[in-house]
């Protein structure tokens, strides 16, 4: 409904329709979603129920939902290309979206949780629906025939162009190509893309008219998952000044035949931390590498899951693992574990404590998208913090 909306605002000019588009934008991306990209905080009605309750072993997050996001952010773009709608269509695809789908290609997610308890999953009433293995189909299976629909549409969200061909944008960084026609040329852009592993973008321009220039503005996004700085772009292997405009970076020329730009965003590890009135997340951080949302599960550690530690201080070691899931970089930390057994020696359900006792655990993370394709376990995604 959204996206017809801002569809409607759009091709009638209707100010007060637009509006409201942005308005539910806001609340939307800024106090109903999680940092997945999900939406959808109860399964009870799949909808909303109040800003920032975001429960994380409840939650709803329906694939279809965010795929509808992504549906939405795509016509905002349309509306007034800004970055912020990029980004969330962003991490709506490279996090909630793939995640929901296994490795195979064969088994889906309904709901997509921030952590999974597996006993409760299967003894809870209030938590059936958060699964802890994908399944093989639904009776109401609409989520993986949209998950096909919006995979083998992506072409039409990585690129738009104005009427006349004088402003290209690159919402998304994938490999791809791009035709379109400029004022006085037609012009193919061949992207090459290296995320979401490292940051290295290629852009290759061919001419139809190969002994004419083309001349546009080519408007590059800067993720928000950047911080450091400046990216650094290149043309033709110089380094190239660039202005900003509403999140992109924005280069004006004339284009030759073989021109090339290169894009380099650098991928760091960094811990984020939720909205104070989030009362879920409280004390506690998430890990994002780039615009991958990372996880930890229990097949890769002997500690209960719930009970680690991460310290804010202390950085994650970058490690790429190419032979398992289709390669990916695991993260690793040196955290701390609550030492259990020392604490709870009989079966007590509750005793005194003067301090928390801990202990050192290395703490592994892989990125959210491939959760629950090995020993199916315990997952988290927000993890308590060691005071």
């Amino acid at each position: 409904m959204y996206s017809a909306m801002a569809d409607l605002a759009r091709l009638t000019g209707d100010v007060a329709l637009r509006e409201a588009c942005e308005r539910l934008w806001a609340n939307t991306t800024r106090k109903q979603m999680y940092i997945t990209g999900g939406i959808g905080a109860t399964h009870l009605g799949e909808a909303f129920t109040f800003d920032y309750d975001l429960p994380n072993d409840t939650v709803y997050a329906e694939t279809c939902a965010s795929i509808g996001l992504i549906f939405w952010a795509r016509r905002m773009l349309r509306l007034e290309a800004k970055s912020e709608y990029a980004d969330v269509m962003e991490r709506a695809l490279f996090n909630n979206v793939l995640g929901s789908m296994s490795r195979d290609g064969k088994h889906f997610f309904y709901v997509n949780p921030m952590e999974v308890w597996p006993e409760a999953s299967a003894k809870n009433p209030d938590r059936h629906h958060v699964k802890v293995v994908r399944q093989k189909w639904f009776g109401c299976s609409c989520c993986p025939p949209n998950v096909a629909r919006l995979l083998s549409s992506l072409n039409d969200y990585i690129y738009d162009t104005d009427e006349d061909g004088k402003q290209v944008y690159v919402h998304l960084f994938i490999g791809s190509e791009f035709g379109f026609e400029a004022v006085n040329n037609a012009v193919t852009l061949k992207q090459q893309s290296a995320l979401p592993w490292s940051g290295q973008v290629k852009f290759n321009l061919s001419l139809q008219n190969k002994t004419d220039s083309a001349s546009f503005t080519l408007l590059l996004r800067i993720p928000s998952w950047f911080q450091s700085g400046e990216p650094l772009l290149k043309v033709n292997g110089q380094q190239q000044q660039y202005s900003k405009e509403k999140g992109y970076a924005k280069v004006e020329r004339a284009w030759n035949e073989g021109d090339t730009v290169e894009w380099v965003l650098p991928v760091e590890t960094h811990f984020i931390a939720a909205h104070p009135n989030m009362r879920s997340n409280a004390g506690k951080v998430a890990i994002q590498r780039g615009p991958l949302v990372y996880c930890v599960e229990e097949t890769d550690h002997d500690e209960l899951i719930s009970s680690l530690l991460v310290n804010p201080a202390s950085e994650w070691a970058e490690r790429a693992v190419p032979d398992q899931l289709g390669g990916y970089v695991m993260l690793e930390h040196n955290g701390a574990g609550i030492n259990l057994p020392s604490l709870w020696q009989n079966d007590d359900l509750y005793r005194q404590q003067s301090r928390m006792e801990t202990k050192p655990v290395a703490i592994k993370a892989i990125p959210y998208y491939l959760w629950g394709n090995r020993e199916p376990g315990e997952m988290n995604v927000w993890l308590k913090q060691n005071s």
